[in-house]
């Protein structure tokens, strides 16, 4: 079955329910039997393809990836601890948002998963939040601690708006809101690559995700337009108008 293991992890996130749905049990099941030290560097790299896997179409195959995650987070060997560290640190993000997942089960996995990654990175504030279910006061603690990180976690929130379900459209744009607040140097290519990605979301289906786009578009834009007008100011006052 060990050798098996790279190819399941090849066809679980296959867009058929049925195959990615399998793949992601049998997985489970032959992790679940493996030692540590045996199943460590396994962990590492089906954490890694996991990801992608969060937002398949098929609400078991999301909860079953999230929770075979999960598990694998008590599978790694200090040898593979930084590695791991890694992709626990990108599924923060992806975690947080299925938080507001459709799919109450997938949902209840998620808050079960993030609250092991805080264990793993041992963030006592990060696993307070999650224990209080504070749910906004999460993102705000991850955008707070890792301030490097907050154009990646642009980066990884910007497909989520075009995601099926309106709850987590609708929790990107609030997420990429906060997140914008938290640049140390708003350069105008990143703004203007995330209002352009914002801007279909203008005509959105759900009312909530139109009214909440429209108003973080303008937000973006006003401080570009207090710039562009104090170059024009300072233009001005070097002409001697």
């Amino acid at each position: 079955m060990l050798g098996l293991l790279p190819y399941l992890m090849g066809v679980m996130s296959d867009s058929n329910s049925d195959i990615a749905l399998k793949a992601l049990q049998v997985i489970l099941r032959v992790m679940g039997h493996l030692k540590k030290e045996e199943a460590s560097p396994f962990a590492v790299q089906l954490t890694e393809q996991l990801l992608p896997v969060f937002n398949h179409e098929s609400s078991n195959a999301r909860e079953t990836s999230i929770t075979l995650f999960r598990d694998q987070l008590k599978n790694v060997a200090r040898r593979n601890k930084q590695q791991m560290k890694n992709n626990v640190q990108m599924a923060l993000l992806p975690l947080f948002l299925h938080l507001n997942d459709e799919t109450e089960r997938v949902a209840k996995a998620s808050a079960e998963a993030l609250l092991a990654a805080a264990e793993f990175l041992r963030w006592a504030q990060l696993k307070h939040l999650i224990q209080m279910q504070q749910t906004w006061s999460i993102a705000e603690c991850l955008l707070a601690q890792r301030r490097s990180k907050t154009e990646d976690y642009l980066d990884q929130s910007v497909p989520y708006l075009k995601d099926a379900q309106k709850d987590l459209r609708l929790a990107a744009v609030r997420f990429i809101g906060r997140a914008v607040q938290h640049l140390k140097d708003q350069s105008p290519g990143k703004m203007e690559m995330i209002c352009f990605a914002l801007e279909p979301l203008r005509e959105d289906s759900d009312i909530a995700v139109r009214s909440l786009a429209t108003q973080t578009i303008l937000i973006m834009n006003r401080p570009r337009q207090q710039t562009r007008a104090r170059r024009i100011l300072q233009a001005l006052r070097c002409w001697g108008l």
